[in-house]
Parts: C-alpha cells; structure tokens; sequence
C-alpha cells in the first residue's frame, strides 16, 4: 500500500469541473492507485522512470510512483486528444535517452 497520493493543483480543479458520474469513476480509479499503483492496466510512459499512464474511456490519468517515500502523484487528469501528452517533461523531468 502507498500512503501517500498527491494531487496537483490542475488536477483538482479539472476534478471539480466535471461532471459527477464521471468524476466519480476517475476519483475511484485514483483511490484504487494507493492499493496497487501499477494495475495491469496501467502503461509505462516511454523515456519517463516510474511514470505511467491509466486509461479510463476517453479520460487518462498520468502519474508517478515514487518508491523511496511511497507516493503516488496524480501529474495529470486529461481527456484524450493532441495535447494529452505534450510538454510531460514538466510533470517527470527530462526524457531518458536511449542507447
């Protein structure tokens, strides 16, 4: 179990502006991370350490385990689309190169 979740500032108030029946599924699947941060249907994203991605219909959530201190941080809630993943270097830092 991971005590810890930290929810961005941008998540919350996407959050809070949605509407109820699909805030509550989002709010459940972001819950259910502190149990088991990596289901199995959650997807590394490529070039990023402990970064993952969890789709849920049209939304995604983009987040970031971190081992030392057991915390899940919710970086992103966003529905699909062009900028989805864009500009991620924000949220988990610089892409790793490949060898």
């Amino acid at each position: 179990m991971y005590p810890f979740l930290v929810l961005r500032e941008a998540v919350q108030q996407v959050l809070e502006a949605m509407p109820r029946t699909e805030r509550a599924g989002l709010c459940q699947a972001i819950a259910d991370l502190t149990l088991d941060p990596r289901p199995r249907e959650s997807t590394a994203l490529a070039g990023y350490t402990n970064a993952f991605r969890l789709r849920l219909g049209r939304w995604r959530i983009l987040y970031e385990v971190n081992e030392q201190i057991r915390s899940v941080i919710i970086a992103r809630v966003e529905r699909r689309g062009p900028q989805t993943y864009r500009g991620l270097e924000d949220q988990f830092g610089p892409r790793r190169r490949r060898s």
